[in-house]
């Protein structure tokens, strides 16, 4: 008989706990904020990002080739700072520290598209082009202007 009421008493603790738990408000699992998706159109000699500005967390970098010849977009976190140029107008990739190196898309043929999906935080970045035509010319698309800044702000609510 003591058993038989052990047993009971158990069991009715286990089902009581169980009714408890099920009467507790549940919580969805927190989902990481969406992407967000960053167009980036290159051609001679710009380099065009809309939007020009995003919330940090994750980007999608989708950079599509307008233009006549192969081109790349590289980005490094410069919060301002110009980049340092080598003596052919290229942006000297040596002189960025790996910690500012975010990524790149390299050889982008004409007339396609490649993604780059990265983390990024609050901050100025610099997208740019650093080919450098060596078909006699020596053209530096950095130096022709291939280049442009962009921001990343504090997501809101911290």
């Amino acid at each position: 008989m003591k058993r038989l009421f052990v047993v009971c008493a158990g069991l009715g603790l286990v089902l009581g706990f169980s009714s408890i738990a099920d009467a507790l408000p549940r919580h969805a699992p927190t989902k990481s904020p969406a992407p967000k998706t960053v167009k980036v159109t290159l051609q001679e000699f710009t380099v065009k990002a809309v939007p020009g500005a995003v919330a940090e967390g994750r980007v999608h970098f989708k950079v599509k080739n307008n233009g006549g010849v192969e081109h790349e977009m590289v980005v490094v976190k410069t919060n301002g700072s110009p980049l340092r140029t080598k003596a052919d107008g290229s942006a000297d990739e040596d002189r960025i520290p790996d910690s500012a190196s975010i990524g790149e898309v390299e050889e982008l043929k004409r007339h396609k598209t490649k993604t780059l999906k990265t983390d990024l935080s609050t901050g100025t970045y610099t997208l740019f082009c650093n080919i450098v035509e060596t078909d006699g010319t020596n053209l530096s698309h950095y130096a022709q202007g291939m280049h442009t800044e962009f921001t990343v702000t504090a997501t809101s609510g911290r």
